[in-house]
């Protein structure tokens, strides 16, 4: 159940969707869903086609439907076991190397307070550590966004 205080992060890529669908068509079907109150069965499902599932802001979950069949006399009929997983990512995912909580939005590089190079950060660690209250960089490095990935 989402947070009354949860931020709806939606709406910056909703906004970005709605842009492109005069030059690409194909976006003209997309709606956001709410995941408490969605169902499988409501679902129009594409194989092979990538959906994202995004929660907490900045942690994303690339999903791909790869099979879809009719129950037969072997399978469950339990709706509970439904969807079937049929593989687990068993990598591990980055964190920030502050708090270790949230995914990095920045790599940082030549960082005079970073244990390693490169060194990952969240937002709000990336500013705490390395900027003074007025903006000011307090030490050298250079620092790029970063896109969450999967890695081993």
């Amino acid at each position: 159940m989402r947070h009354p205080d949860s931020i709806d992060n939606s709406k910056r890529f909703i906004n970005m969707v709605k842009d492109m669908i005069d030059t690409s068509p194909r976006l003209d079907h997309f709606r956001p869903a709410d995941m408490a109150s969605t169902k499988f069965e409501d679902i129009v499902l594409r194989l092979g086609y990538p959906y994202l599932y995004c929660h907490h802001g900045n942690c994303e979950h690339l999903v791909i439907f790869s099979d879809i069949r009719m129950p037969n006399v072997l399978d469950s009929r339990r709706r509970a076991d439904y969807p079937l997983l049929t593989s687990i990512w068993h990598g591990k995912t980055r964190r920030c190397k502050v708090c270790n909580l949230l995914a990095p939005t920045w790599v940082t590089y030549d960082d005079e307070l970073a244990p390693q190079c490169p060194c990952f950060y969240c937002n709000d660690c990336f500013r705490k550590l390395h900027y003074t209250t007025e903006g000011r960089k307090v030490c050298e490095f250079k620092a790029f966004p970063y896109h969450t990935e999967l890695c081993k």
